[in-house]
């Protein structure tokens, strides 16, 4: 089985984002601290939510309904070789990363992590192509959530798992759950939910690599009762899933194993079990069959027992599935080079792929730049992706020919220059594409510089960084792309987070490394890019810089520390100068900032930071939004508006205004 070529999907939604109703506005702004009065009133205004991780969907009638990061996409699958993506919750994100979904009549409930808070976000399908969201919750009135892991749905009840075991919850009114008590049973953990007649199964990984597998009775839905508890070999049963009386554990050491369970509980009992050579990457369970997707295909095992191995087919993405899941006789391969593929289970033991299509958003988008009419977006896992800049629909990608799995795939940023595009790669190094022709871009040259996973561009010369295994600097000249040429090399004290550069000066954020002294602001003269020198350092209250941003003369940089914003006078490179701070409570521990029109917008703890810098010497905060996750990445494009990179939260994109320059 080979994967189809990409080519964008039919397309049935239309998004007015600019006309979002109140309800999606007071929603999705998530304002935490609204302007203190008397000061400058807030310049932002979200505008969308998309990408992030993807869990495992859930069809419902003709729609699956895929979370990704903290939003839920509609795709029409009526027919499944031409699928439709309808719509989604794009202005209306959940105030975290969406962990699972269950559906119950006309809703769907996702329990949702921030890394601060927890709660479970509920959404009307009452236009079934474009589920809304109704209500979030912290709390049903008696279970406040902490770290939810999994929900599940029965019989009018929802059953949510968290640190603290798992709560029942009536749901006579569906859009708002009534608490109605917990069951503390062995295992709350609950990342995988699945319910057959009486009984509800569920798994999921402990800290100590063991899967925790329980059957609970729900014969009496409003007190369920645990009657089976298994701690599992973790390494064997990473993920296990179930299609009752069955559970089945695929493992990293590519074993498959069948276990039967009772409807009267006690112990599973041990059916059999299969090897394989195939790297497991995700699994489902129909009836008495098996499917391991992994790294050379797709694995077909009959339960038997005994069980033993019934076919293979070739599938082009099992290399990146993240998870799976079937219903009747089409599976679902959601991957993260974002992809989303159908295959038929119509001859079960040779599945065929139907069709691939590309996801809005995509797994891990990690920066971003405006080329003419078009949004190029890296993707950490491939390359990057051109998607249309009014709703975001991609448009085209650029796979980069690196190896399929590991850490050569990973690019961690961007830098537009004219048509060409300059991609950091931690595990490889640089990566130029032409986008000329953003439809078609094609590969121009490389240069290898293995985890040298920060980037600047300036004229002919690239310079990386390198945080891992010692601080360094690379300068290169890039004016023959197909043939790069490293010019110079030098070691630095700390680790390189970030690097910008304006004129013949190159400023550096570094973060002290364990074992070492430095971290703070470096500034290097680069006139002679073949010998860099550095001029002058800044470390006053910062051992940890994670970021920083340039004034348009270059004269004021603005750094991002572990005790909050620094504003550093660098007119004289070799003296820099504090001239204004700016003290944050949120963690810089993958923090970033941006610069625009006199504000700084700075991340940290799952929050955005909006600080008044026109007075460089007195920043004060103008307001506080909350993010799915923590930013890593904050970019401001040349189109007006602002990008928050926020991990496995996808990216949340806000206007500005006025507009202004990119920085």
């Amino acid at each position: 089985m080979t994967s189809l070529a990409y080519a964008a999907p039919p397309r049935a939604l239309s998004f007015d984002i600019g006309n979002a109703n109140a309800l999606s506005r007071s929603l999705s702004d998530n304002v935490i601290a609204p302007a203190t009065a008397n000061i400058a009133a807030s310049l932002i205004q979200h505008l969308a939510t998309l990408g992030g991780n993807f869990a495992t969907p859930i069809k419902v009638g003709s729609y699956l309904y895929v979370p990704s990061g903290a939003i839920v996409t509609a795709w029409n699958y009526d027919t499944p070789k031409q699928p439709q993506e309808s719509g989604d919750t794009r202005t209306q994100p959940a105030n975290g990363v969406i962990t699972n979904i269950v559906a119950y009549k006309s809703y769907l409930y996702a329990g949702w992590n921030n890394g601060v808070s927890s709660g479970i976000a509920v959404y009307s399908l009452a236009n079934p192509a474009q589920p809304g969201l109704v209500k979030q919750l912290a709390n049903t009135g008696g279970a406040n959530f902490s770290t939810v892991t999994g929900v599940g749905a029965a019989g009018g009840y929802l059953y949510v798992f968290d640190d603290s075991g798992m709560s029942v919850n009536a749901l006579n009114d569906p859009v708002n759950p009534r608490y109605v008590g917990m069951s503390m049973g062995e295992n709350s953990i609950g990342s995988v939910v699945s319910t057959a007649a009486n009984h509800m199964m569920t798994s999921g990984l402990t800290f100590s690599m063991s899967n925790l597998l329980s059957v609970y009775d729900v014969s009496h839905m409003d007190t369920p009762t645990e009657i089976t508890h298994e701690s599992l070999d973790g390494l064997a049963n990473y993920l296990v899933q179930f299609a009752w009386p069955r559970a089945v554990g695929f493992g990293q050491d590519g074993s498959v194993n069948s276990y039967r369970l009772s409807a009267t509980g006690g112990p599973v009992v041990a059916d059999g079990t299969g090897h394989s050579s195939n790297i497991m990457r995700s699994g489902f369970v129909t009836n008495v069959t098996a499917y391991q997707v992994g790294d050379k295909g797709v694995d077909v095992w009959d339960l038997g027992p005994p069980v033993q191995q019934a076919g293979h087919v070739e599938f082009d993405n099992g290399w990146a599935a993240l998870t799976s899941y079937a219903q009747g006789q089409i599976a679902w391969v959601v991957g993260s080079d974002d992809h989303i593929s159908a295959l038929t289970l119509e001859s079960p033991n040779a599945p065929r792929l139907m069709s691939s299509a590309n996801i809005t958003g995509g797994y891990a988008p990690a920066d971003a730049a405006i080329f003419g009419n078009s949004l190029l977006l890296l993707q950490q896992n491939y390359g990057v992706g051109v998607a249309r800049t009014d709703n975001f629909l991609p448009l085209a990608r650029f796979d980069a020919d690196l190896p399929k799995a590991g850490a050569e795939r990973d690019f961690e940023e961007m830098s537009v220059k004219g048509h060409r595009a300059y991609l950091d790669a931690w595990g490889y190094g640089l990566i130029i594409v032409d986008f000329s022709d953003p439809i078609h871009p094609r590969e121009l040259g490389r240069f290898s510089a293995p985890f040298f996973g920060r980037l600047t561009v300036q004229g002919r010369y690239a310079y990386l960084g390198r945080n891992t295994n010692g601080g360094a600097i690379l300068s290169v000249d890039v004016s023959n792309p197909a043939k790069p040429l490293q010019l110079d090399s030098i070691p630095v004290d700390a680790g390189v987070l970030r690097l910008q550069s304006q004129g013949t000066r190159l400023f550096v954020a570094t973060a002290r490394q364990s074992g070492a002294s430095g971290g703070g602001l470096l500034v290097f003269d680069v006139s002679n890019p073949a010998k860099l020198i550095q001029l002058g350092a800044y470390s006053e209250n910062c051992n940890n810089a994670t970021d920083l941003a340039l004034s348009d003369d270059g004269n004021i940089a603005y750094l991002r520390c572990n005790t909050g914003l620094h504003i550093i006078d660098v007119s004289h490179p070799d003296k820099p100068v504090l001239v204004g701070f700016y003290p944050s409570k949120a963690s810089a521990i993958t923090a970033s900032i941006a610069l625009s029109a006199g504000r700084v917008y700075m991340s940290g703890d799952a929050q955005l930071e909006e600080i008044d810098v026109r007075n460089q010497r007195v920043p004060v905060l103008i307001s506080t939004r909350r993010l799915p996750s923590n930013a890593s990445r904050l970019r401001v494009t040349a189109d007006g508006r602002l990008y928050a990179f926020v991990g496995f939260g996808g990216m949340q994109v806000f206007t500005l205004k006025p507009h202004f320059r990119e920085h």
